[in-house]
C-alpha cells in the first residue's frame, strides 16, 4: 500500500497559506500601531507648547507684578493648538478601528475591551453593543 502524500501537501499549503494571512495582518496592525504612537508624540510635543505659552504669561504678569491680571483662559494660540490636539485624538480612534477591521473585532465604549465584531453584548460589563456602531 502506497502512502498518500496529497493529504500532506494539502495541510502543508493551507497551513502555510494561514501563516502568510496571518503575518500580513499582523504587519499591517504593527505598522498602524506605529502611526498612532507618532500621533501621540504630536500630542505630547502640542500639549508641552501649550505649557509653555501659559507658563510665558504667567511670568510675563508675574515681572509686570501683575499677578492679579493673569488667566488660564485659553488665547488663540492654545485654542488652536487644542484644536490639533484634537485632530490627534480622531485620527488615533480611526487608526484604532482599522486595527479592529483587521483583527475582525471592535471595542465596547463603556468598558474598550476588544469583542469580536459579532457581539451583541459585552461579557465583560454586560452592556449591550448593538446601537454603538456608526
Amino acid at each position: 500500500m502506497a502512502f498518500d502524500f496529497s493529504k500532506i501537501t494539502q495541510s502543508i499549503s493551507v497551513g502555510a497559506a494561514n501563516a502568510v494571512k496571518k503575518t500580513s495582518k499582523l504587519y499591517e496592525i504593527g505598522k498602524i500601531n506605529l502611526a498612532i504612537q507618532a500621533e501621540k508624540r504630536e500630542i505630547k510635543e502640542l500639549e508641552g507648547k501649550i505649557g509653555h505659552i501659559i507658563y510665558k504669561s504667567y511670568k510675563n504678569k508675574l515681572k509686570k507684578n501683575k499677578l492679579g491680571e493673569f488667566s488660564t483662559e485659553p488665547g488663540e494660540k492654545i485654542l488652536h493648538l487644542c484644536r490639533k490636539i484634537d485632530k490627534h485624538f480622531e485620527t488615533i480612534e480611526a487608526l484604532n478601528k482599522d486595527i479592529e477591521n483587521i483583527k475582525n473585532s471592535r471595542s465596547c465604549n463603556r468598558c474598550g475591551m476588544e469583542l469580536p465584531q459579532d457581539s451583541k453584548a459585552c461579557p465583560y460589563c454586560i452592556d449591550s453593543v448593538e446601537d454603538e456602531e456608526d
